[in-house]
């Protein structure tokens, strides 16, 4: 177990070991991360404290943390290397909590997320992994499986998982080895490290040791405008981590998610217009990517 690197001390207050520990890695970023915690603050159960891996080579946050260290019992990681799935593994290492709660800088908890994840904690006492809805900006659902609650399976967990609304017992999440690094930003495969982790979840533990509950959302900006160079190159960083997951983890499931999605983005390619075509097309190269790249490697997993 790694060494503490911890530079904040608990606020007054604050329960010594806290039930829920919020994992955030964090790079490049300061105004989105004021948002998230000062949500936190607006939360009506209290029970939480905060984990923060800081990715930067500077010390650009240590103003904002000791603001935030008065009212929050917030833990100050460092890591150097920039990769998401090494910094919640890092994060989960240090967390004391039963539960650790996993949270994208740039998203924003309303302030009854923990008091609704706290209810289904209580009532679904057989899961061990729970995750909620992602709400966009325009306050739709970020896919259609976020609107109703129920088991998660290999059928739905591409569309019933977001890393930004993920909760896990910390003994389960420690027993799998966390994330596994080579998917994630930062990584080569730059997305679906929470279906990645769910399906190594759903092969030792079961479905039934999993809910999700729709009563269970945050809000994050939905990835998609302005369609410039940049986005053009996430779609395609995107779409190769999705098609990884089932080259690793094999199953109809996950081969006919792919082949929905393919069908999908090229018949959008063919009816779009612009930079919008360019995104499909983009998206149709990175499944293909992904695919290769996975049939080649082989699941050879890395933590």
């Amino acid at each position: 177990m790694p060494s503490s690197l911890a530079k904040a001390a608990p606020s007054k207050g604050v329960g010594v070991i806290p039930y829920f520990s919020i994992i955030v890695p964090t790079v490049d970023r300061i105004g989105v991360l004021e948002v998230f915690l000062t949500s936190l603050l607006d939360q009506k159960y209290r029970n939480f404290g905060v984990i923060l891996v800081d990715q930067n080579s500077d010390d650009r946050l240590a103003p904002l943390v000791t603001r935030f260290q008065e009212r929050l019992r917030v833990q100050w990681v460092r890591q150097d290397e920039r990769n998401a799935s090494l910094a919640r593994n890092k994060g989960a290492w240090h967390a004391v909590g039963e539960w650790l709660a996993f949270a994208d800088d740039d998203c924003t908890y309303h302030d009854e997320t923990l008091t609704a994840l706290s209810a289904t904690v209580e009532n679904e006492s057989s899961a061990d992994l729970i995750s909620g809805a992602v709400i966009c900006e325009d306050g739709k659902a970020l896919a259609h499986n976020f609107l109703r609650s129920g088991r998660i399976g290999r059928f739905n967990s591409f569309t019933r998982s977001s890393e930004g609304c993920l909760f896990v017992k910390r003994t389960a999440f420690l027993a799998l080895g966390g994330f596994d690094s080579r998917f994630g930003p930062g990584a080569p495969y730059h997305a679906a490290e929470g279906v990645e982790f769910e399906m190594r979840f759903l092969s030792k533990y079961g479905s039934r040791a999993t809910w999700f509950d729709a009563s269970i959302y945050c809000f994050h900006p939905r990835k998609r405008e302005p369609l410039d160079p940049m986005l053009l190159i996430r779609a395609r960083q995107y779409s190769r981590g999705m098609a990884m997951v089932p080259a690793y983890h094999p199953s109809l499931a996950a081969w006919l998610h792919i082949v929905y999605k393919f069908s999908y983005y090229l018949a959008g390619s063919f009816i779009s217009r612009g930079a919008l075509r360019a995104y499909f097309k983009m998206r149709c190269l990175g499944l293909i990517d992904g695919i290769r790249l996975g049939l080649l490697n082989g699941p050879q997993r890395q933590f």
